[in-house]
């Protein structure tokens, strides 16, 4: 597991909770059940991935629904940075586009 990206993942749930402390942030965290994510702050939590990363789209429904079949805990810290690692690695998201921003050119 690539623990830049975990530490950026785990800067940014800390930012979208207001700064205030969520305890210790582990891979088996999950974001649902431990950190009380809802659907809206899960769509703050894209956006957050996509500007911090560079991805113009993260492929959030895609790891809804692995997560939806997965048993026991889900949509944990760890699978996030799974999916964004995967992403990344790729240079594509799930619509096949680039990854990354373009630079602005004014």
């Amino acid at each position: 597991m690539d623990t830049v990206i975990f530490e950026r993942i785990s800067k940014i749930l800390i930012r979208l909770n207001r700064g205030d402390s969520l305890g210790d942030i582990r891979n088996s965290t999950s974001i649902v059940e431990d950190l009380g994510f809802d659907s809206l702050r899960l769509i703050d939590l894209t956006l957050a991935i996509e500007g911090e990363f560079g991805i113009r789209t993260f492929p959030i429904q895609a790891w809804y629904d692995t997560e939806a079949l997965v048993s026991g805990k889900r949509f944990t810290v760890g699978s996030l940075v799974n999916a964004c690692g995967k992403c990344l690695a790729t240079g594509r998201d799930s619509r096949g586009t680039g990854v990354g921003r373009t630079k602005n050119r004014s």
